[in-house]
């Protein structure tokens, strides 16, 4: 019988812009132990994927979990959906 340590939940990633290009997919699904928190799962993707370590180490990406932007504290919940954003910027808030 497994432990509680064992357990595992699934959770949807998804890759936007260059995310997208270098991770080589727009989505995946990916398990995690119980009790994962985002923090965590950005250092397990960033070994997982060395090809995103750099954008996912040095803050350019927008993490956002179910759409709404949480703390590297928050711990992922069963069918969690967390995207990786790319930096945008907007325009001068000046109409033509």
């Amino acid at each position: 019988m497994p432990t509680g340590d064992s357990q595992t939940i699934s959770i949807t990633l998804r890759f936007f812009a260059q995310m997208k290009a270098q991770a080589g997919v727009s989505h995946q699904t990916s398990s995690v132990a119980v009790g994962t928190s985002l923090r965590e799962l950005l250092v397990m993707l960033s070994n997982k994927m060395p090809m995103l370590a750099s954008p996912l180490k040095n803050g350019t990406i927008l993490t956002v979990v179910n759409h709404a932007q949480v703390p590297g504290a928050y711990i992922l919940q069963p069918n969690d959906e967390v995207a990786f954003l790319p930096p945008f910027s907007g325009g001068s808030g000046e109409r033509p």
